[in-house]
């Protein structure tokens, strides 16, 4: 049942971390979750004062999987890019 909660935050994290939070729908989202949890969190924190932020929970997990992603995609491309630059010159070269 614990196993779960650590991934909206982790999203949360990444989205940070990878700089995304300058899209609109991703700052909101993160807005939000930081001042509903933000004040729970300073006092105590019980499972059912997260049942407001499924919603926001479930875009943070979905915004940070885009993002996630994209960055994949991206580092795939930039290898294949180079591998393929790379060979052509050296077979340029012969």
């Amino acid at each position: 049942k614990r196993a779960v909660f650590w991934i909206p935050f982790a999203s949360a994290i990444c989205l940070l971390l990878f700089g995304k939070y300058t899209d609109p729908p991703i700052a909101a989202a993160l807005s939000i979750y930081a001042l509903v949890v933000l004040p729970y969190v300073l006092i105590t924190y019980y499972d059912r004062y997260s049942m407001q932020l499924i919603g926001i929970k479930m875009l943070l997990v979905l915004y940070a999987g885009s993002c996630f992603f994209s960055c994949t995609c991206e580092l795939v491309r930039r290898i294949f890019s180079v591998r393929r630059s790379t060979v052509t010159w050296s077979l340029e070269r012969e």
